[in-house]
């Protein structure tokens, strides 16, 4: 156990020592291995508590890191631009963190040193002999929480008592959103856009895809149509979920389900980019068998042949289908 506390000992120097994100990250992988292997032994409480608290105390300093990166102005990305990753998502990519522990991070870093103490000092006091409380990042998400929404009235949708978004005096849940949205056009993430807004930020999601569906031209007339009526619904009613999952097909249709880490126009133009890629590869190879020169087949290679052909053809006969029927 000498060897384990030792190593304990050096991270948690190196920790207070780590001034970049790489660093940190590179640390806190080797401090989550020692405490699972400490968890298995069940040799020495103490040292599973001490490494328990030096890796949460990693992620709360990460999160500092990553609240000290200097936000991108927003806007479009310059024309020959071929990087559009924001100057956030350079970070968490250059400290190999996922998104959302990224953003867990951040939360954390929300609470105070001394409350987090605070916080250690309990769960050691709750320790029976050899049976230990181990403090967890998920608490001091929570107390970061807390910190972020003092004295901010954040109104959520109750499902039972079905309350309402409140509106300000001559305002309208799109002219309010609408304004979140112009927040981060000038540099606020989402959440900071929601926070501003005193909206709860999945809240704030659901409203501003709607309201950036409803400014899209080009949908279907069906879909268009679902789409002014959940806005007029929206505006009215002052209600979200449900109008947004009426159209969520049509949201995942246009941005794909997993959304985070990028923004809609981002989204918007690597779909059709892909899909741009994939007609020019089917252009591309239909517009050269007229020059493919046919060899002598035995019986089992024309069978093959014939096989192939007859289920490509289909599948494209169906492509251009799929096309016709979405804008017709």
């Amino acid at each position: 156990m000498t060897t384990s506390l030792t190593t304990v000992t050096a991270i948690s120097r190196a920790v207070l020592a780590a001034k970049t994100l790489e660093d940190a990250s590179t640390l806190h992988s080797r401090l989550a291995g020692i405490a699972k292997v400490l968890g298995k032994e069940h040799h020495d409480p103490e040292l599973l508590m001490d490494a328990t608290e030096w890796r949460i105390r990693l992620e709360h300093s990460m999160g500092g890191m990553l609240r000290e990166v200097e936000r991108d102005p927003g806007g479009r990305p310059e024309k020959n631009s071929f990087d559009d990753r924001t100057s956030l998502q350079h970070a968490i990519e250059a400290g190999h963190l996922k998104q959302n522990a990224a953003y867990r991070y951040q939360v954390m870093n929300h609470c105070s040193l001394d409350d987090m103490e605070a916080h250690f000092a309990e769960c050691r006091a709750q320790r029976k002999d050899n049976v230990v409380k181990l403090a967890t990042s998920k608490e001091i998400h929570g107390l970061g929480e807390q910190e972020m929404n003092q004295d901010i009235p954040v109104f959520r949708e109750d499902k039972k008592a079905r309350n309402r978004i409140s509106v300000p005096d001559g305002e309208t849940v799109e002219s309010m959103c609408r304004h979140g949205m112009q927040l981060e056009i000038e540099g606020k993430s989402s959440e900071e856009a929601a926070t501003v807004l005193k909206i709860d930020h999945h809240i704030y999601q659901k409203m501003r895809d709607i309201v950036l569906l409803s400014d899209v031209k080009y949908l279907t007339p069906r879909d268009r149509t679902m789409i002014v009526a959940a806005l007029s619904d929206m505006n009215e009613h002052r209600r979200i979920s449900n109008h947004h999952k009426a159209i969520n097909h049509i949201v995942e249709h246009m941005w794909g389900k997993e959304r985070r880490g990028c923004s809609r126009e981002q989204l918007v133009r690597r779909k059709l980019e892909a899909f741009d890629h994939a007609c020019e590869a089917i252009k591309t190879i239909c517009g050269t068998v007229d020059h493919i020169e046919v060899p002598y087949l035995n019986e089992d290679q024309l069978r093959d042949i014939r096989t192939g052909l007859t289920k490509a053809i289909s599948n494209v006969s169906k492509f251009r289908k799929r096309i016709q029927k979405l804008h017709r």
